[in-house]
């Protein structure tokens, strides 16, 4: 008898090729035609498992192609799927590769089941049944009532999505817990769902949806929906089966809103084009059961340069439990002492509408250290308004007033709500780059806000060219990164109100002295903080938290007890 596996490949390409959305499907197929075909797998009771793996995916296509114009029947087809391919995951007859491709099937049911159900738009009370019908089964369904452990009430989302519809191709590598139930985005864009302090396109949370088949009961076989957040769930029990809960953590990430071309030398050379957006923004929901870790970007970028760093410490099971994520964008090119204040005013925001507890840790990035370190150092008795001023302190604090912006930018106490900072590539002294001709240059092309040079009345005018007769107007970021500074020189001689990390880049120069490593940017010197409780060099450039050990010792420093 010729062999069939020839026209069987053919077959399965050709499926693949049309329905490029079912080829892990045609992959099982494949595993479990070949097994009985060629007579490799030959148990001593014969089930046409390559059959139903089959009419399973068959029984997909067809739910595909009916969904637009009737969604309750697609429904119907999806739970028929699903029960089948489950119970199929529990049958210790066949084989690990077929009980796996048996899961992917179910997973893929899952997902479309639950965004199908979202086209339906039920009317009905959260809990109640709908019944649907796959031509042959009635299936009562309803939707798991929230309460338990991890289980989500998708109501309090404005829509559902499949997490494998985000791109994602910016990132790195995917954040995933591989096991059973159907991912998807729990997404909240509306005016409805609006709350201080979620980014431009709205939040996006991870969801694993998981059907469980019961008894049939008076009207049909009753089959429940359960929505769980995979960060609080790790396993669900189906069919007397405890299964690990499948959980897609990076599509959250890839959903946030990412900045096009060179957005982050717009940033620092325009600022008017990114004053208005600048701000602290939440990677999800305020949960005032976690401990929020705020990341500052430094010079010439953006928030978005924390994605794949959040990304890889969402690896860690515990991170993804109690911690949450924040970021601040500001543009990079404004006065140091005026995006710091606009830091402080923000969190104080925050503050009024969240019951924050005093457990905020940042994370600052280069120049997004030193905005950090203004949060952590009380400058009320005038510490760093006389470093920045000097012998004429006294003339202009008698001048202006308390309520004044350069007395706010420069006189303030220390955040009351951080608990612990980790600076990465800081130059807390300064860099010697900022003093070269090419960053003249560039630091004569930044434009600072027009909000603010319209604040600069005559007598501020005085004070700043006081610090410096060349100042016209207030001075942009790059001047104040001189080692130079009269704002570092002061700041780094303050102390710190809350223990303090460092993360520092050599480059991978091990052999040369410490004091005289650079991570290309930022010298040894300028990063060191000798009340540092902990630091680590790692072998990268000024990109220090781009690094496997940067991604640990973040991790470590965050478990470290208040």
């Amino acid at each position: 008898m010729p062999s069939t596996t020839p026209l069987l490949t053919r077959f399965l390409n050709s499926f693949a090729s049309k329905y490029p959305g079912r080829r892990m499907a045609a992959f099982g197929i494949a595993i479990v035609c070949a097994m009985h075909v060629t007579g490799c797998a030959t148990p001593p009771r014969q089930k046409p498992i390559d059959a139903r793996a089959a009419q399973a995916n068959q029984m997909l296509q067809h739910a595909d192609r009916k969904r637009a114009q009737d969604p309750a029947q697609a429904m119907g087809v999806y739970l028929s799927v699903a029960e089948k391919s489950l119970a199929l995951t529990t049958d210790k007859t066949e084989s690990a590769a077929v009980r796996t491709q048996a899961e992917r099937i179910y997973n893929t049911a899952v997902t479309d089941c639950a965004l199908t159900l979202q086209k339906l738009k039920p009317t009905s009370a959260h809990g109640s049944y709908w019944t649907f019908s796959d031509g042959h089964t009635t299936y009562k369904l309803r939707i798991a009532s929230s309460g338990g452990t991890g289980v989500e009430n998708p109501a309090r989302f404005d829509r559902l999505m499949n997490s494998r519809d985000v791109k994602r191709k910016h990132l790195n590598s995917d954040t995933e817990r591989a096991g059973i139930g159907g991912t998807l985005l729990g997404i909240q864009d509306s005016a409805k769902t609006n709350v201080p302090h979620r980014p431009p396109n709205g939040f996006a949370e991870p969801l694993t949806a998981v059907i469980a088949f019961g008894k049939p009961s008076h009207g049909g076989d009753t089959a429940e929906l359960s929505f769980y957040d995979p960060r609080v769930r790790d396993h669900v029990t189906l069919n007397n089966k405890t299964y690990p809960l499948k959980g897609d953590f990076t599509a959250p990430l890839a959903f946030f809103p990412k900045p096009r071309g060179i957005f982050g030398i717009v940033a620092m050379l325009r600022s008017d084009r990114v004053v208005n957006k600048a701000g602290l923004y939440f990677c999800e929901p305020y949960n005032p059961n976690k401990i929020p870790v705020l990341f500052v970007h430094g010079l010439m970028s953006s928030p978005h340069t924390w994605i794949n760093f959040i990304n890889e410490l969402n690896n860690d099971p515990e991170f993804r439990r109690h911690y949450q994520s924040w970021l601040f964008l500001y543009p990079s090119g404004a006065p140091i002492g005026g995006t710091a204040m606009k830091l402080r005013e923000d969190l104080a925001t925050a503050a009024t509408h969240y019951p924050l507890k005093h457990n905020l840790i940042i994370v600052g990035h280069s120049m997004g250290g030193i905005l950090t370190r203004m949060q952590v150092t009380d400058t009320s008795n005038r510490q760093l308004w006389n470093g920045v001023f000097g012998k004429a302190s006294d003339q202009f604090y008698a001048v202006f007033p308390s309520n004044s912006l350069i007395k706010k930018a420069l006189i303030f106490k220390a955040n009351p709500y951080v608990t612990r900072v980790i600076y990465i590539s800081t130059p807390h002294q300064g860099s010697d780059l900022a003093t070269l001709r090419i960053s003249q240059l560039g630091s004569m092309l930044i434009r600072l806000p027009a909000k603010l040079i319209k604040a600069l009345d005559p007598q501020t005018k005085q004070a700043l060219k006081s610090v410096s007769p060349q100042l016209r107007t207030a001075p942009n970021s790059i001047l104040s990164l001189s080692p130079k500074s009269p704002l570092l020189k002061t700041l780094s001689n303050l102390p710190m109100t809350v223990p303090c990390h460092s993360i520092i880049g050599n480059r991978g120069k091990d052999n040369e002295p410490l004091a005289k490593t650079s991570d290309g940017v930022v010298p040894y010197w300028s990063s060191h903080v000798a009340a540092a409780k902990s630091e680590i060099i790692v072998p990268t450039g000024h990109d220090a938290f781009n690094n496997p050990r940067s991604v640990k010792e973040v991790l470590r420093i965050l478990k470290l007890k208040p």
